[in-house]
C-alpha cells in the first residue's frame, strides 16, 4: 500500500489524477487489497467509424470506475489507465523501454514534487497512441523512472488532440 501511495502522491504532483479518481483509487485498494483496480479484461467495448467520417471508441468502466485498456503506443501494445483528469501521458519505465523510449540518465531533469521528496522524469515524444482505431500522433509525455509509477497513464496531452471525448454512464467516448 505505501508503494501505491508513493505512485498516487507522485501522480498528483503531475497532476495526473483528478481528486474523484483518487477516492475511487482508495474506494478500490480498501476492498481488494494490494490492486488498484486493474480489470482482468480488456475494457474496449466498441470501435466503429463514427458519422463524420472519424473513428470512435467506448471503453467501460473498470472496477473502481477507472479506464483502463490495452493501447498502442510507438506500435507496441501495453496496459495503459485513461484519465480526464490528468495533464500528461506519463509512463511507466517499462512501457517506455517497450516502446522503443530509452531516455539517458542525464535526461530525468524534469523535477517532480511527491510524498517521499524529489522524483526525476525525463520528457519524450511519442510517435502514435493508438487504442483501437483511435490514434493521436507525436505526444508530449513524461517517462517515470523505474519503481516510480505503476500503469502509464493517459491524460489530456492525448485526450485534448481529438474531436471529442465524452463520459457518461460508466463509458468514456473518445472521437478521432
Amino acid at each position: 500500500m505505501a508503494r501505491y501511495l508513493f505512485i498516487l502522491a507522485f501522480a498528483c504532483v503531475l497532476g495526473v489524477f483528478s481528486p474523484k479518481l483518487i477516492e475511487r483509487v482508495f474506494a478500490t485498494a480498501a476492498e481488494e487489497p494490494g490492486t488498484i483496480g486493474a480489470p482482468a479484461v480488456k475494457q474496449v467495448l466498441r470501435s466503429t467509424e463514427s458519422y463524420g467520417g472519424g473513428r470512435e471508441v467506448r471503453l467501460a468502466a473498470g472496477p473502481g470506475g477507472h479506464f483502463v485498456t490495452d493501447a498502442e503506443i510507438n506500435n507496441r501494445s501495453m496496459r495503459v489507465m485513461v484519465d480526464t483528469g490528468a495533464t500528461v501521458v506519463a509512463l511507466t519505465a517499462d512501457d517506455a523501454r517497450h516502446a522503443g523510449v530509452n531516455p539517458l540518465p542525464s535526461e530525468f531533469n524534469v523535477p517532480v514534487r511527491t510524498a517521499n521528496g524529489v522524483a526525476y522524469t525525463a520528457r519524450a515524444t511519442l510517435r502514435e497512441i493508438r487504442i483501437s482505431g483511435v490514434r493521436v500522433r507525436d505526444v508530449e509525455a513524461l517517462v517515470s523512472q523505474p519503481g516510480d509509477l505503476n500503469i502509464t497513464l493517459l491524460g489530456m496531452a492525448f485526450l485534448s488532440r481529438l474531436k471529442q471525448v465524452t463520459m457518461r454512464n460508466g463509458e468514456l467516448l473518445l472521437v478521432e
